[in-house]
């Protein structure tokens, strides 16, 4: 099961903090994950049906220009997951999923930051001159990250037999992201999704989801 790995105590960490755990952009330096974890995040509310498409399928429209819309306010219990989702109640406007995506990365990748610091797996960094302002973290613990990994790797092997769609979708985020990450579908080359065993009414949420995802990591690179 992606998110577990070994040590005193057994943790389980959302799609958005594992993705966080896989950005390394040096030996032991991590970058937040930005429209990557949004999405991360908005794939957990549409995995529990909590946002869908306003326009139904089929749609006519770009995957990433499809407008997401809540459908159930009731929170999931993932923190960041539950954040995206309070914002897009208040904001109550249906919005392109690209435009969704750089709307939440800044509040997700707080939270995910702060969350992976608080069990102690990640500490922030805070370079002086740094002209970026994206948000830089050391690595503190090297065998949760590796656990991430191989989970990740295990699960794309065999992803033509697993039908859990969260695990899909792991292996789905990872493809989509930078190229730090492997990110391959970005480019448009690639199927935006590779796991195949999503449910109908939730596949054409997590397509607009993870393509909008692909196009701004591609455009970031």
């Amino acid at each position: 099961m992606p998110g577990r790995h070994s040590g005193e105590a057994q943790l389980e960490l959302s799609l958005a903090e594992q993705m966080l755990l896989l950005m390394e952009v040096r030996d032991g330096q991590l970058l937040s994950g930005g429209s990557l974890s949004a999405a991360a995040a908005l794939v957990e509310l549409a995995l529990e049906r909590r946002i869908s498409c306003k326009d139904p399928e089929p749609s006519t429209k770009l995957p990433m220009s499809r407008k997401l819309v809540v459908i159930d306010p009731n929170p999931i219990g993932i923190a960041e997951a539950d954040r995206v989702l309070e914002l897009m109640v208040a904001d109550s406007k249906a919005r392109s999923s690209y435009s969704m995506v750089a709307r939440m990365a800044g509040p997700v990748d707080i939270i995910i930051g702060k969350s992976l610091a608080d069990q102690g797996l990640v500490e922030r960094l805070h370079p002086k001159g740094f002209v970026d302002h994206s948000l830089r973290y050391r690595l503190l613990n090297r065998e949760a990250q590796r656990s991430v990994r191989e989970s990740a790797s295990a699960v794309r092997v065999a992803l033509a037999h697993t039908t859990d769609p969260r695990l899909g979708a792991t292996v789905d985020l990872i493809r989509n992201g930078p190229d730090l990450m492997s990110g391959e579908a970005g480019s448009g080359l690639q199927p935006t999704l590779l796991f195949t065993g999503y449910p109908d009414d939730i596949r054409g949420v997590i397509e607009s989801i993870l393509r909008a995802a692909g196009v701004a990591n591609s455009g970031a690179s």
